[in-house]
């Protein structure tokens, strides 16, 4: 080999690992910043804080994660640790990171606490997050840094999250997506989708606690959303969100209560964005859960109530609601005439 050849040889092999070198440097993890040598700020949250909303969620509560990434694409995205039944939901995801310092790239992204409202968990119960810092999203296979973070809650708030595990086809199962076929001999009239949301039962802390049901399945969500009118207002209530605490039949109100709702009655409060999720709050303010420890919910989506039971429909006409109110609540059950 002549020395001219050498010299390229030897040249190229430099180019590749400088190369190599600054691919290396470029695809360095994204690290938590917890010290002020380059900010005058750290990070809030490191591997262990704790995100305390026993007292409720507070919307104007804010919390940041403060991290050094290589590329301006880095984002944050909250899941739950380990092996779940919520299919890997992401319960938070920021759009754009501020820039804390540009010299040392060095990011900031805040949440609200408004935004962790979909994550299950039971009353008094913690739940471990992951915080997971993405370096560069437009990468097919980005570098990552994560760290665990404790929510705990209180007595307040259960919140069920109701996954596309959770969900069937089968209305023989507690939770479904289905479809209502009517037909006169033989004839389909009309069909329409419905969901199904039954048996579930959570602990209470009496009637301190709310109990929330995220609709994390596409089609649940969807059927519930047509059970909430586009021309029905804030306050007003939903007929075709059907849906009863423990057997006895209760309203569900679109957005926020309603006036007639009194003292001492229980109801539910459908938002479509709880968390980034659609859902529904149920209130248990009657006399029947003050000293309960366990509520047993059911409900039906863009269905009235004449799916329940002849004994809820008995609650229903006889004395849950108005006359006229439970006449409205069962039209189905005249005119529906295959049953659901």
């Amino acid at each position: 080999m002549s020395t001219n050849t050498k010299t390229v040889v030897a040249i190229a092999v430099a180019a590749l690992l400088v190369s190599a070198g600054a691919a290396n440097v470029l695809a360095a993890k994204p690290s938590i910043d917890n010290e002020t040598t380059d900010t005058a700020s750290t990070s809030e949250l490191v591997d262990g804080s704790t995100i305390n909303v026993s007292d409720g969620i507070n919307d104007s509560e804010y919390h940041y994660v403060q991290y050094t990434a290589d590329s301006e694409n880095s984002k944050v995205e909250i899941t739950l640790n380990g092996t779940n039944d919520e299919g890997g939901a992401v319960f938070y995801s920021n759009s754009s990171a501020d820039t804390i310092d540009s010299a040392s790239d060095t990011y900031r992204v805040s949440f609200s606490e408004s935004e962790l409202a979909d994550v299950p968990v039971g009353v008094n119960e913690n739940r471990t997050l992951d915080v997971t810092i993405i370096n560069d999203t437009s990468a097919s296979n980005p570098d990552t840094k994560t760290i665990q973070v404790t929510f705990v809650n209180g007595e307040k708030r259960s919140v069920i999250y109701l996954s596309d595990a959770d969900v069937s086809g089968d209305e023989d199962d507690d939770v479904a997506a289905l479809t209502s076929n009517r037909t006169l001999a033989g004839i389909e009239l009309m069909s329409s989708d419905y969901a199904k949301v039954s048996g579930l039962s959570r602990d209470v802390d009496g009637s301190s606690t709310d109990v929330t049901v995220i609709y994390g399945n596409e089609s649940v969500a969807d059927d519930y959303s047509s059970a909430s009118a586009s021309d029905s207002d804030e306050g007003d209530w939903l007929i075709m969100q059907s849906a009863a605490l423990d057997g006895s039949p209760v309203k569900v109100y679109k957005k926020e209560t309603g006036d007639e709702v009194e003292d001492g009655e229980s109801y539910g409060v459908y938002k479509s964005d709880i968390g980034g999720e659609s859902g529904t709050i149920y209130n248990l303010g009657s006399d029947d859960f003050e000293d309960a420890d366990s509520v047993e919910l059911e409900s039906y989506g863009n269905k009235d109530y004449s799916p329940f039971s002849a004994t809820e429909l008995f609650g229903v006409l006889g004395g849950s609601f108005s006359f006229y109110d439970g006449l409205a609540a069962t039209s189905s059950v005249v005119t529906d005439f295959d049953g659901i």
